[in-house]
């Protein structure tokens, strides 16, 4: 869109130039929970976060690392699960929505034949834009 194109470029609206904010601040904390693989025992879990050219992180940790969980106990769905509990609590600033932020998610383990660090799955998501659960 051209109105995303100008925001990109660092053009403001006439509006946004008056004697007002400058800068948003959107804040994200939770955890990441754990993950349930069939057939897989030690788990964890890499997260980073992809934004924009105009965001920037004001507090906390862009990417990081769980630890090493091995899947036990039983989820409701049946299986074994893998619980990290890993806190965020990241802030970012911007000036513009335009490249809002996503959390990208990995998960690796070890695969049959007992070789570590190999990737099981991934996954990303837009930071939710109001807050709440």
């Amino acid at each position: 869109p051209p109105q995303a194109a100008n925001c990109a470029r660092g053009d403001r609206h006439p509006l946004a130039m008056s004697s007002g904010p400058s800068h948003f601040v959107v804040m994200a904390t939770g955890q990441i929970e754990g993950a349930k693989f069939e057939g897989h025992d030690s788990l964890y879990c890499r997260y980073a976060f992809s934004m924009g050219e105009d965001w920037t992180v004001m507090k906390g940790v862009e990417e990081g690392i769980t630890q090493l969980s091995s899947a036990s106990g039983a989820s409701a769905e049946g299986g074994q699960v893998a619980v990290w509990n890993f806190p965020i609590d990241v802030t970012f600033r911007s000036t513009c929505a335009h490249g809002w932020p996503q959390i990208i998610v990995s998960v690796y383990g070890t695969d049959a034949f007992g070789r570590s660090d190999m990737i099981l799955g991934y996954g990303a998501i837009h930071l939710p834009i109001a807050p709440g659960r």
